[in-house]
């Protein structure tokens, strides 16, 4: 699962968020990063294939300028153009997500198709034309990255008299996904934008400053302050204040909410798998996905990996989660990741 870190407050962001990045990618990501931020109305940013270790020595990410910012690590390893952040045309808007995929694949080559009708542009644009091309896909046939439509999508919008807010949620409305959606706009270096339709992402308000995680482990240990676990199919606004929502929920797809039955299952089954022995971030998520019982059957799109997290933190809590640290290679090449390997004291 990829990892997303944010930061805004009055200090400088990069090395905050690099430090967060760090003690997320173990559980899973790293083997490409990224980092945005804002400063004097300009999106910085800095993207590897590898981890953070790898963006600090092969750039100057550790010293970007701003208080505010995003980052992102993600277990794929394909192009440079596939890390994240993606920006837009106009260089203005910055984008991380964390997620598996969309409902309607399909619906992001009209996407792109009409972006390209309009004169919008694609890095990630694959040519020659590959063979058995999975969506989206441009006139001719090309591939190009799907995140990179969405960005695009906001943009688009705003162009024609949407504000960032109501062309954030509309694109991210029109392509609904097990997923959430990070965005940085240099017009507006006051706030970090939040879509979450399923994937977890967590707020620590402290005093004058915001962070935002997949995973509470983000967290620094020394800032104290209040933890939220922000809801799903809202817009979130992160202020140095603290989370503030828009009035407009997303409205194209229902989701599995986490009720007590549902915690009290996921609880037990991870407990069952750690006393079992060793198991990696997505041994759990897995089975936090393939665990029918703890769902409602009629909304089959679930937050499976933020009950996951919540049953490890708690465990944690109790002072029962034991960690060692451990080196996977990549099933297609020789780079290498940290994982966490888990189980109970």
């Amino acid at each position: 699962m990829c990892n997303i870190a944010g930061y805004n407050g009055p200090r400088r962001a990069a090395p905050i968020l690099l430090e967060m990045l760090r003690r997320e990618e173990i559980y899973d990501g790293g083997y490409s990063t990224g980092i945005a931020t804002v400063y004097e109305g300009k999106i910085h940013y800095r993207k590897v294939l590898g981890n953070v270790d790898t963006l600090i020595r092969e750039t100057d990410a550790l010293e970007l300028p701003g208080s505010i910012g995003i980052a992102h690590s993600r277990p794929g390893r394909d192009m440079l153009c596939h890390a994240h952040p993606q920006v837009s045309n106009n260089g203005k808007l910055a984008l991380v997500t964390n997620g598996t995929g969309y409902l309607e694949w399909e619906k992001l080559t009209d996407s792109a198709r009409m972006l390209e009708a309009d004169g919008f542009t694609f890095t990630s644009r694959l040519d020659p034309i590959q063979e058995k091309a999975t969506p989206p896909l441009l006139t001719d046939g090309s591939p190009v990255w799907c995140l990179e439509v969405c960005v695009n999508l906001v943009e688009y919008y705003m162009r024609r008299g949407l504000s960032f807010e109501e062309a954030f949620l509309t694109a991210a409305d029109s392509h609904p996904g097990e997923r959430v959606n990070v965005m940085l706009n240099a017009a507006d270096p006051s706030s970090i934008f939040v879509a979450r339709n399923t994937r977890p992402i967590e707020a620590l308000v402290a005093d004058g400053e915001s962070y935002i995680a997949t995973t509470r482990f983000a967290f620094p240990d020394d800032v104290m302050g209040d933890v939220y676990s922000l809801p799903a199919l809202r817009v979130a606004k992160v202020t140095r204040e603290g989370v503030e929502f828009t009035p407009k929920r997303m409205k194209s797809m229902k989701v599995a909410e986490i009720t007590p039955r549902t915690y009290k299952l996921a609880y037990e089954k991870i407990v069952g798998m750690l006393s079992s022995g060793e198991c990696v971030w997505d041994d759990i998520e897995l089975a936090m996905k393939n665990s029918p019982e703890l769902w409602n059957e009629q909304n089959p799109v679930s937050q499976y990996a933020k009950v996951g997290y919540d049953v490890l933190w708690q465990l944690k809590c109790e002072g029962r989660l034991a960690s060692r640290l451990g080196v996977q290679k990549h099933p297609k090449d020789d780079a290498k990741r940290t994982l966490a390997y888990m189980s109970l004291k």
